[in-house]
């Protein structure tokens, strides 16, 4: 459904990513740069969405950024301080 907030986007479902997700036969969804994800990241969906958001202080904000690690089938996420912490 389109974003009335953003309006150059579109929203969706759980059951749209559940689809999509084995359409394409993968487990989870890691996405980057959704500014409303002030903690550094952010979990979504039932655990099969990820979104992280990489830049501390983006535009004077106080934000974390936070960083992703996938290996040996585990999701690592780490929250990373801004300059000057």
């Amino acid at each position: 459904e389109p974003n009335e907030e953003r309006r150059v986007s579109h929203k969706f479902s759980s059951a749209a990513l559940e689809k999509f997700l084995a359409l394409n036969n993968l487990q989870m969804i890691i996405r980057a740069h959704q500014y409303k994800v002030h903690l550094g990241f952010q979990v979504q969906k039932h655990a099969k969405l990820i979104t992280v958001f990489s830049s501390s202080s983006y535009c004077n904000m106080e934000n974390e950024a936070s960083c992703v690690l996938v290996a040996d089938g585990k999701v690592r996420m780490m929250r990373l301080a801004p300059e000057g912490h």
